[in-house]
């Protein structure tokens, strides 16, 4: 009796999921500031403060929890769409396994090795099933909890850029005017690479629980042996999409981290000078680059996807000299003016 390749994998991925996840080293944390409970409540608490969400971080985690409801409220949908569907596809499969067993004049025993092959699957993804958007969750938070040395979320990586941009607009005015010109278009600058950061870090965890959730569907398609490597695929995908959060949680934890001294600085200082923002721009367009190549890396550890020379990361790079390259024109250009006025 020979059984189908596909078969060890699913019970292995399944397996180690339930094990690994399931453990109280690796379980998620019920007061993880990423969860979506912990969100909710922070947000229905929160609007009892009057202008809460005038401010930026307020705005973001408003937007983002949103999403979050409304990617929730079809769970139930779609799991009932893919209990129906794989319940289908398991009757389809087990005329077709009775076919061929009777146009292979099948033993006894490769009866009960199909019957018990087809149990397994139907039990594996049954549990899949119905556990599937919680399992995700669990993964998706698990890699969070790893990654998360410090309370670093969405919220205050926002909340790091405003007061940046705020604070070295107001020393700007004790410059000349043409200093403060070009100081203010660095702001814009720095302003701009760390939103761009704050806004893919967003997007990538609201696609993590929109991929835990969408997943379910294609769970269904487990029953039937031609259509099961799409449901071994939401096993690895949200591995994937797991280690890539945990990746950019990583870099933004640590390349915010630099700025903390900076405004530090600004707050006891009373200068500032081109150097100082020239450097923040080279650290914000490093931690760019890193957040736009390394967490797709990462993720492919798992997809199995190959990596072409690099290129992905060499794309940040490219992007970021580009930025650099028109606002050094900008630059040029305002001073110029200035002059001649």
């Amino acid at each position: 009796m020979k059984f189908n390749k596909t078969l060890p994998q699913i019970f292995i991925l399944a397996l180690l999921t339930v094990l690994t996840f399931g453990s109280p080293a690796f379980a998620a944390d019920n007061n993880l500031n990423y969860s979506y409970q912990t969100q909710e409540e922070n947000i229905k608490s929160a609007r009892g403060l009057g202008n809460m969400f005038l401010n930026p971080s307020g705005v973001l985690n408003l937007s983002v929890n949103r999403v979050l409801s409304k990617i929730n409220q079809i769970t139930v949908p779609l799991k009932s769409a893919a209990t129906r569907l794989f319940w289908i596809l398991c009757a389809i499969s087990a005329v077709l396994s009775g076919i061929r067993l009777i146009f292979q004049d099948g033993t006894i025993q490769n009866f009960f090795g199909e019957l018990v092959k087809m149990l397994l699957i139907i039990g594996i993804f049954e549990f899949l099933l119905q556990n599937g958007p919680d399992i995700g969750a669990d993964i998706i938070d698990s890699m969070i909890k790893l990654s998360q040395s410090q309370e670093l979320g969405i919220s205050e990586c926002a909340d790091k850029t405003f007061k940046i941009a705020g604070l070295l607009i107001n020393k700007a005015g004790a410059h000349g005017p043409i200093m403060e010109i070009t100081i203010i278009l660095e702001v814009v600058l720095i302003f701009v690479v760390l939103s761009l950061i704050i806004v893919k870090f967003a997007v990538m965890y609201v696609s993590a629980y929109f991929v835990c959730v969408a997943g379910i569907f294609v769970l269904g398609f487990g029953a039937l042996s031609f259509t099961r490597d799409l449901s071994v695929n939401y096993l690895k995908m949200l591995f994937s999409i797991g280690l890539q959060l945990m990746s950019i949680i990583l870099i933004c934890s640590a390349g915010f981290s630099i700025f903390d001294d900076f405004i530090y600085d600004l707050e006891t200082s009373g200068n500032i000078s081109f150097t100082d923002t020239t450097v923040l721009i080279f650290t914000s367009l490093f931690i760019y680059g890193l957040s736009t190549g390394t967490p797709q890396v990462v993720g492919q550890l798992i997809m199995g996807a190959n990596i072409s020379g690099g290129a992905s990361l060499l794309k940040p790079v490219a992007l970021s000299t580009h930025i650099v390259r028109n606002t050094g024109t900008s630059l040029i250009r305002s001073i110029t003016k200035s002059k001649k006025k």
